[in-house]
């Protein structure tokens, strides 16, 4: 017997399929599905989550929350603050930053694209308002992010 084109996309991972009313098979493929998105323990995989401070990332569903406010980052911004935080007080070249960013080896680095990048990702975190975090533009080199706070509370990385 095979099953509605719907029930098979939910059980394949889709994030939505736009279709009223669902029957109690693809209702519970969806509800699966929203709180994979949302990261709850829905007893597959572990809630992990870094504390930086008044900044709480949840790596797997590309999430910062500031002061419990949702911040909305674009791809490139959370694959830059994740490369940051992989090497949190520790210089980020800028041919990695624009390896990541470009995801090749043959790179031009005339662009402000990456200082674009960087500006609004320190605007959307407020880290001028956080004493504790600092990202540092190291001249012609790259850039560092440091944390001052002690450890890095939550951390269940």
């Amino acid at each position: 017997m095979d099953e509605e084109p719907a029930i098979q996309a939910f059980k394949n991972g889709a994030d939505s399929v736009l279709r009223l009313p669902c029957g109690s098979r693809e209702f519970y493929y969806r509800l699966r599905n929203f709180l994979r998105l949302l990261n709850l323990n829905t007893g597959q995989e572990s809630v992990q989550f870094i504390t930086l401070g008044p900044l709480k990332i949840y790596p797997q569903n590309n999430q910062v929350i500031l002061c419990d406010d949702f911040v909305p980052l674009t791809s490139t911004e959370f694959k830059l603050l994740m490369l940051f935080i992989n090497k949190l007080n520790q210089q980020v070249s800028l041919e990695e930053l624009y390896r990541l960013m470009y995801e090749t080896d043959e790179l031009q680095y005339t662009s402000r694209v990456l200082g674009v990048h960087i500006s609004k990702l320190r605007r959307k975190l407020k880290l001028a308002d956080i004493e504790e975090l600092d990202l540092k533009n190291i001249h012609g080199k790259g850039y560092c992010l440091t944390y001052t706070g002690g450890s890095r509370n939550g951390d269940d990385l």
